[in-house]
């Protein structure tokens, strides 16, 4: 935007300053004090089912500072291990009381759809549904006989061949224990020998030294006489004992040396009797092992199948159970199908101990969250704080 300059003789513009007229005074507003919008006495109000489940948590409010933080952590620690007990009972009771339920409607089903065949929807549907999983079941149950066969003819298998393997282990380690002992008997003999040998080298030895010394001593010229025929006749005695001693040596080496054809002997019948009882112990052992094998694959299949059965099994109930819920109104309004009366009454009456089973495990697991979770935090953290101080 560009302004155009003011000719120049335009008439000078008033330099004093421009007055305006001050406004009268306006009247101040009125004062009020402030106030928080007015609520309902019931906004803040617990819901009924909110304040059972508080009740039954029972963990009080947390009172202001640490300590107080520290008790609430610890008072909502000592609730949580009740209420977790609790609760673990209020759900295998309502496993159960749902367990007959599922039961009783499901003989009801299976009841009224022999008395009273409907071809109309949807309860025919519903039926459907429950043939389905009925074939489901028969399934599994044909597939895990099956399984059950071939795991029971490789566990026969693997018996009979240990059966086998066993009758030929009894004479070849009554074989080798026979070799062992003749064994163990020619090396006894044969040490009995060398022993006897050499104590008659060492006696020989022995002799030969005493010999040697008095001949020594009998050289010496300037002995007296009287001690040289000692020593001469001494000399004759021990010379007396050396045939007898070489007989012992040469008899005990004789013996020895015949010793060693049957030891020789004995030691290669003794090894191969235990290298063949060694064999067929390893291969018995790979058998036990394949058999160890083979035992645990079928309880695992069988854990597996039987995991798989029961939950067909329970989809076989449901869908029944089903079938006999949708049939319940029928029974109760017709007459003629007196004969289900009573097991109608009794799924009505376990129905109501399912709800209020329900009804328990529901407040249960809502008085378990129901604290404070900012106090326990709190609270928690000055518990580990004083803990570590």
């Amino acid at each position: 935007l560009e302004l155009e300059p003011l000719p120049d003789d335009a008439p000078a513009l008033p330099s004093r300053p421009i007055e305006i007229d001050a406004l009268p005074d306006a009247p101040p507003p009125p004062s009020r004090p402030l106030r928080a919008p007015e609520l309902p006495a019931t906004a803040f109000q617990p819901s009924p089912e909110e304040a059972e489940a508080r009740r039954i948590a029972d963990y009080g409010e947390p009172k202001p500072g640490p300590l107080g933080a520290v008790r609430y952590w610890w008072r909502v620690s000592m609730r949580h291990s009740d209420l977790a007990r609790r609760r673990a009972e209020a759900k295998e009771t309502h496993d159960v009381v749902r367990a007959r339920l599922i039961s009783l409607l499901a003989e009801l089903g299976r009841k009224a759809e022999a008395i009273a065949p409907s071809a109309h929807e949807p309860r025919a549907g519903l039926v459907r549904t429950a043939r389905d999983a009925e074939g489901r079941l028969d399934e599994e149950q044909h597939v895990s006989s099956v399984v059950e066969a071939e795991h029971q003819a490789r566990i026969g298998e693997l018996r009979l061949r240990l059966d086998d393997l066993n009758t030929e282990l009894a004479p070849v380690a009554e074989a080798a224990s026979k070799a062992r002992r003749r064994l163990d008997d020619l090396k006894a003999e044969a040490r009995r020998s060398e022993a006897a040998m050499k104590r008659a080298e060492i006696e020989r030895r022995n002799v030969a030294d005493l010999i040697a010394k008095r001949q020594e001593t009998f050289s010496d010229l300037t002995r007296p006489a009287e001690e040289r025929e000692r020593l001469l006749a001494e000399i004759s005695e021990l010379d007396k004992r050396s045939p007898e001693l070489n007989e012992r040596v040469d008899t005990a080496r004789a013996k020895l040396e015949e010793l060693q054809p049957p030891l020789a002997e004995a030691q290669t019948e003794h090894d191969v009797a235990a290298r063949i009882l060694g064999e067929k112990r390893r291969v018995a052992d790979e058998i036990k092992e394949k058999l160890e094998e083979a035992e645990l694959g079928l309880e695992a299949d069988r854990a597996r199948a039987g995991k798989k059965k029961e939950v067909a099994g329970k989809a076989v109930d449901e869908a029944w159970a089903a079938v006999g819920e949708n049939f319940l109104p029928t029974v109760q309004r017709t007459a003629s199908l007196g004969t289900l009366a009573a097991l109608a009454r009794e799924s009505g009456e376990a129905a109501g101990k399912v709800e209020e089973a329900a009804t328990r495990l529901s407040r249960l697991d809502r008085a378990l969250t129901c604290y404070d979770h900012d106090a326990f935090a709190q609270g928690k953290t000055y518990a580990i704080v004083g803990g570590a101080v």
